[in-house]
């Protein structure tokens, strides 16, 4: 299988951060809209788990003055990490409802290796877009009021997660197809880290025979799997919009507020 960086979409603007203790760590800010505005800097941030900052990660974080942390992770994950906050960001566990859990999955990796290009689409659209549609409002909606930024949005690698939900968001800032596609891909120069997280799971079921290599598409963030999602709200929803304001439940002065106060 190729490398994770031949997956990199060049970007004219390196937005990557450094949180001493996490991953994947990027401000959206900075990037251009289809009518030529901007998206802000300094207002929403994505990562990778805060459960490991280091006092110094935690220095860090509150310089950027973040108000709130959004945690997609599931109960399990943060019951065994949970994230580890410098005092005064209000917490909020936002866990993305799926059919099954993390362990369940690579041990069908094991026995349905065929299924393993499909499990990736599947997430982000039957299980993302379809059933945490109301999950993907509140996030957004709450993101809205401008007392809760800067914010941080993460999950687990910051990468599938929070991947569909900041594509979502650019996309109702009208930031190009191209430009989401494109920095979805970035994920992929924090490849080891999320590679790592990887093999520590897959330690509790190496007597099974799974290694790395055979999970590699779940960890790539293939350019492939967000444009399929997209297309597949286009054909099921009609567009972004139309997604948030029927299946995510935002109506139109939450997405007006958030294009008021993240673009300029």
């Amino acid at each position: 299988m190729p490398s994770a960086e031949s997956y990199i979409i060049p970007m004219p603007l390196d937005r990557s951060l450094t949180l001493d203790g996490t991953w994947n760590v990027r401000d959206i800010g900075g990037l251009e809209t289809q009518d030529g505005r901007r998206v802000k800097t300094g207002l929403i941030y994505r990562s990778g788990a805060l459960s490991q900052l280091t006092p110094h990660g935690m220095d860090q974080l509150s310089a950027l003055g973040v108000q709130i942390v959004c945690d997609m992770r599931s109960m399990d994950e943060v019951t065994i990490a949970p994230d580890h906050l410098p005092d005064g960001i209000q917490y909020f566990h936002d866990p993305v409802e799926t059919e099954d859990n993390q362990l369940d999955r690579l041990v069908s990796i094991l026995f349905f290796r065929n299924r393993l290009k499909k499990m990736l689409p599947h997430l982000y659209t039957k299980v993302m877009i379809d059933r945490n549609a109301p999950l993907i409002g509140e996030v957004l909606r709450r993101l809205a009021d401008a007392e809760n930024r800067p914010a941080v949005i993460h999950c687990s690698a910051g990468k599938d997660r929070t991947g569909v939900l900041i594509a979502l968001l650019l996309a109702l800032l009208d930031v190009p197809e191209s430009t989401i596609i494109a920095d979805y891909t970035q994920t992929n120069h924090a490849y080891e880290s999320i590679a790592q997280l990887a093999t520590d799971l897959l330690q509790r079921i190496a007597f099974l025979g799974v290694r790395p290599q055979h999970i590699q598409p779940l960890i790539i963030a293939d350019p492939a799997v967000m444009q399929l999602t997209l297309n597949y709200i286009r054909e099921h929803y009609g567009s972004v919009v139309n997604y948030l304001q029927t299946a995510a439940g935002l109506d139109a002065a939450i997405i007006q507020r958030l294009k008021d106060d993240l673009l300029e």
